[in-house]
């Protein structure tokens, strides 16, 4: 019923892992593996492979030091199966969640993509099987009407709506094969993120739907500024814009140039709005030294003091009734306890069986 498609680069454990997990919950669909590993994660996850006793297909290509949006165009035409996801080595859905968004994609064809909650796990740098950490990793709906609105919407208020479920013919084409699309992080997630958009509503479901884990192995996108001065930045955006661009006119029957013109702002804005921030980010670190001055102030006051502390007090027990807290979680009165214990089971084993 559903194909995986995980990119997947010198992390044999972490896949293992995963596997595993699919295996241990009853998943019977179909795991294509883009494996840009060097030879010994490679053989590694091939051996296990080899002996993996499961219900469902599971194929490991080889794709040598490739990005992770060329090895979905690499693995694509093996999809077998109606509904299909991108997803990190790393990151683990809920399978019961995945078959409830089946459910809601066949009774909902406006909607081109569903996920859920998603909770990121802060993974102790010295022990890759202890979990630190647990915090809600947001994504956002997509709901209004035109594909205009909807990317600019998307742009104005970014998240990964990517993790979430497609209709395989709808997520192909989010997977153009051009060789202009070189830069990684168009090309594995600004343009599926805008082709998703374009296409229709997003809608995240209340129940559990991943468990990102947030660890030093991660491969992460350079800065914005970087990116800009890369090469294949250029003709990636260029491609981008233009291909999403189509889409929208005739999805909202306008002009071509209409849509270009505002698919570009949209775009624009998103970029605007994530270097503003990040200067913002800078200038808040440049204040410690008058935020300083302030607590000294603040502890000068016997009265003000108190209400500090209070504050705190009261800030810190909302955290700890959170549901979406590692503590909380670890709770069986969580509504997400039952599933997270699935997840957290596998990352902190050891052995597997």
């Amino acid at each position: 019923m559903i194909t995986f498609l995980i990119p997947t680069i010198d992390r044999s454990d972490i896949i293992i892992k995963y596997l595993y997990y699919l295996k241990e919950n009853n998943f019977n669909g179909q795991v294509l593996l883009g494996d840009s590993s060097n030879k010994e994660h490679y053989q590694a996850t091939e051996k296990y492979i080899r002996r993996l006793d499961c219900d469902y297909e599971v194929k490991q290509f080889y794709f040598p030091n490739m990005y992770p949006h060329l090895c979905i165009q690499g693995m694509i035409n093996e999809i077998k199966f109606p509904y299909s996801m991108y997803i990190h080595d790393d990151d683990y859905l809920i399978l019961e969640t995945l078959y409830k968004c089946i459910d809601f994609l066949d009774s909902n064809p406006e909607f081109y993509g569903v996920g859920g909650k998603a909770i990121a796990c802060g993974i102790n740098e010295n022990d890759y099987n202890k979990i630190d950490s647990a915090w809600e990793y947001r994504v956002s709906e997509v709901l209004l009407e035109t594909a205009v609105d909807r990317i600019d919407e998307l742009m104005k208020n970014y998240s990964v709506i990517n993790f979430s479920l497609a209709r395989t013919k709808d997520f192909l084409a989010r997977w153009p094969s051009d060789k202009s699309i070189q830069d990684r992080g168009i090309g594995g997630e600004y343009l599926p993120a805008a082709m998703l958009a374009a296409q229709g509503k997003v809608k995240m479901l209340k129940d559990l739907f991943v468990v990102r884990q947030i660890h030093s192995r991660r491969s992460l996108l350079p800065s914005y500024f970087d990116t800009f001065l890369l090469p294949e930045w250029h003709p990636s955006m260029k491609f981008s814009l233009e291909y999403v661009s189509k889409h929208v006119a005739k999805i909202d029957s306008i002009p071509y140039e209409d849509a270009y013109k505002m698919v570009k702002a949209a775009w624009q804005n998103y970029y605007t709005n994530v270097v503003v921030k990040k200067h913002y980010h800078i200038e808040q670190k440049s204040s410690i030294v008058e935020n300083s001055k302030i607590r000294n102030f603040v502890k000068s006051i016997p009265g003000l003091k108190l209400m500090a502390q209070l504050s705190m007090k009261l800030k810190n027990k909302v955290i700890r009734k959170s549901n979406v807290f590692l503590p909380s979680l670890l709770n069986s009165n969580s509504p997400y306890h039952n599933d997270f214990m699935k997840v957290y089971d596998i990352i902190t084993r050891k052995t597997l069986d």
